[in-house]
């Protein structure tokens, strides 16, 4: 916590706090390195699931009712499939990359098209930040005067797009976005 400290947040206060703040001051942490210690992943647990009532994380994470916070392990303790938490640490390791860029209050496709094709799966591997990114995709989604018709076979049963099907337009929005006002 030295990093936020020396950033001047104060993490027993997190009211209006600047996220791009934070991430920037945590950037250089491998934050997956938190798992090691039970306590720590534990309460984060606790305050991710919104068990800690912090004010205001509320609309920012969407927790699906049967999210698996932890890894599951093999007989010789490998892990057989990450956990949401994991996958949560991991997605914020890849926006990290371009927290400088982000404005927090106004996530947009801008934001989700500037990173990689890796941080764009590592995000998606994450459920958390999957409904809400898909939240962000689904609402801007451009559709001029035309109706876009969007099939139920791309939603999951939360009703938020597929991982596949975000990454298939995030990709097809990066390029239309890079050839833009080029000529064929």
């Amino acid at each position: 916590f030295d990093a936020l400290d020396a950033a001047g947040i104060d993490i027993t206060n997190m009211e209006n706090v600047d996220f791009a703040l934070v991430i920037g001051a945590v950037g250089s942490v491998d934050l997956t390195m938190l798992l090691d210690s039970k306590l720590i992943s534990t309460a984060l647990v606790y305050v991710l699931s919104g068990e800690a009532g912090i004010e205001g994380l509320d609309g920012v994470l969407i927790v699906p009712a049967d999210v698996e916070w932890f890894d599951t392990l093999d007989d010789e303790g490998n892990i057989t499939e990450n956990g949401e938490l994991r996958n949560l640490l991991t997605a914020l390791n890849a926006i990290v990359e371009v927290a400088g860029t982000i404005d927090f209050e106004n996530i947009g496709l801008d934001v989700i098209t500037a990173l990689s094709d890796a941080s764009i799966d590592a995000i998606f591997d994450s459920s958390i930040l999957g409904g809400p990114i898909s939240n962000v995709i689904a609402e801007q989604m451009p559709t001029g005067d035309n109706p876009l018709v969007i099939p139920d076979s791309v939603y999951d049963a939360d009703g938020y797009l597929l991982k596949t099907e975000m990454v298939a337009l995030v990709h097809a929005f990066k390029l239309v976005i890079e050839t833009a006002g080029t000529d064929p």
